[in-house]
């Protein structure tokens, strides 16, 4: 035989809570609604429109310096797999010259600032490696 469940009066409480989102009507709310001492609540201040066009403005600077700083890590990452890809294919004992074209055509690209100056920084020694190695091959 199967018991039925009792639920006490704390389940009871939350099951209420839940069917009310959340808001339970009793002496602490209303407390609360009238604010320090039973003062009646204080009026809010209208909400203010916010300057859509500089909000637009302001979102669009922070995604284009997240794609800059996904661009320059990209960026980087290419040349760094080029680099390696030389290194193997020198200690294999192969000339390399496909992964140099590689490396040389990750350099060649367009780059921008991201104004991450750690970032930048990071490219420019990876960048340096990659035309150290180009120039001892003769590129």
């Amino acid at each position: 035989m199967i018991t039925p469940i009792r639920f006490n009066g704390a389940a009871q409480r939350a099951r209420h809570t839940e069917r009310t989102g959340g808001l339970a009507a009793g002496p602490g709310l209303a407390q609360a609604a009238r604010g320090p001492a039973g003062a009646p609540p204080s009026t809010l201040a209208p909400l203010q429109p916010v300057n859509s066009l500089a909000t637009l403005v302001a979102i669009q600077s922070i995604e284009e310096r997240k794609a800059a700083r996904r661009r320059a890590t990209r960026r980087g990452a290419l040349i760094l797999d080029g680099l390696d890809a030389l290194k193997l294919a020198i200690l294999e004992g192969r000339g390399g010259q496909g992964e140099l074209t590689r490396i040389a055509h990750g350099i060649g690209s367009t780059r921008e600032e991201t104004g991450d100056s750690g970032l930048d920084m990071l490219v420019d020694a990876i960048e340096l490696r990659a035309k150290v190695e180009m120039a001892k091959r003769g590129r």
